[in-house]
């Protein structure tokens, strides 16, 4: 069975890495030109120099971001890219032969030379046949489908044209005619023919120039990370001073922890008639939430008396936490037999007393507003 050839994607790292480099070379240069030749303020010609200088500074300073930046995306473009070329490389040989492709000409069984990713987005696997006997081509998808190559169009009239290849040594012309307007057109295809690259003589100048070395793109790294915590500080500062009031309020709270929680509670319970309050063991996640019990001191049997207690311990754990880090979680009590039971959370960050106290004003303002 004659071998199929298979295009294959995945090439090895160093690859992608020259190719990564390429890329920014040709974006660092063009910024660069862009730098140096583009328009500044205007400069009387006695300050040619300082125009000179401004230029620099400016393309130093914008170079320097814009390479740090290719620096610190390039290990991940590069595995993102070796990813998608394996995945296109596994597509290639997961898809399965299309059996029996008969030539349509002369009906003998057709040979599969090549096969390759085709569409948009390389969605399907195209496989290309050849008849040994008239000469003729076929592409097949995995799927089964024909592969039928786009049709040109008339220039003059817009209707499909015919076209037919003649080949002579290495050269290939195709005629295009048009059969509505009788419109004809030729292309040749010089085989012998190759476009040389220019070899790109200062490429490894700058390269050394922009792309940067694995300890100057760490620096840079670090650099930027202090920059991002200095504006975040700035940022933070700003919000401190555009709600005073509020961030004034915050520093009142006062941060206890469970022992002194308890101490707290203890005597304002008992005053309003809950004995023997006891903590269940915290769960310690992004916030530190507790289970609580108490024993109603006030014996009753009536559903009212149940209601009753429970909104008067609402209202003493809420009063009593009221400037402190702990709050009671909504409407967590309940009451059964003579014990209520209930839940409390701690807050350590400073946003998320931020919160708790923004949600505190919300609720007091809405307070306000019904009473008016």
């Amino acid at each position: 069975m004659q071998e199929v050839k298979t295009i294959k994607y995945l090439k090895d790292e160093q690859y992608y890495r020259d190719l990564y480099d390429r890329f920014t070379v040709e974006e660092c240069r063009s910024y660069e030109k862009r730098f140096l030749e583009g328009k500044l303020p205007k400069y009387k010609e006695e300050d040619a120099v300082k125009e000179k200088n401004a230029r620099h500074l400016l393309s130093d300073i914008s170079l320097y971001c814009i390479t740090g930046e290719r620096f610190a995306n390039k290990s991940t473009t590069i595995d993102e890219w070796m990813r998608r070329d394996k995945v296109r490389d596994e597509r290639l040989e997961r898809a399965h032969l299309p059996a029996d492709v008969s030539c349509v000409y002369c009906r003998s069984a057709m040979v599969c030379t090549m096969k390759d990713l085709h569409g948009p987005n390389d969605e399907q696997v195209l496989f290309f046949f050849h008849c040994p006997s008239c000469n003729k081509n076929r592409g097949i998808y995995d799927n089964g489908e024909e592969y039928r190559p786009v049709q040109h169009k008339c220039e003059k009239c817009a209707s499909p044209m015919f076209s037919t290849d003649v080949r002579k040594g290495n050269k290939i012309t195709t005629t295009y005619d048009c059969r509505s307007c009788g419109f004809t057109t030729t292309d040749v295809l010089d085989l012998d023919e190759t476009i040389e690259e220019k070899p790109d003589k200062d490429f490894e100048t700058d390269r050394a120039r922009f792309c940067l070395s694995q300890k100057d793109g760490l620096d840079y790294i670090g650099m930027r990370a202090k920059l991002a915590d200095m504006q975040n500080m700035l940022a933070k500062y700003k919000e401190q001073e555009t709600n005073k009031e509020l961030y004034d309020e915050v520093k009142t709270v006062k941060k206890i922890g469970i022992a002194d929680l308890e101490k707290l509670l203890v005597p304002t319970l008992a005053d309003a008639g809950y004995v023997k309050l006891d903590f269940s063991k915290p769960e310690m996640g992004r916030t530190i939430i507790v289970d609580f019990t108490v024993q109603d001191n006030v014996s009753a049997t009536s559903d009212t008396h149940e209601y009753d207690r429970r909104i008067n311990l609402k209202r003493t754990i809420e009063k009593t936490l009221f400037d402190t880090n702990w709050k009671l979680i909504g409407d967590s009590i309940m009451y059964r037999l003579g014990i209520l039971n209930g839940r409390l959370k701690g807050l350590e960050t400073e946003e998320e007393i931020v919160e708790m106290v923004k949600a505190r004003r919300a609720k007091e303002e809405k307070k306000a507003s019904k009473k008016l």
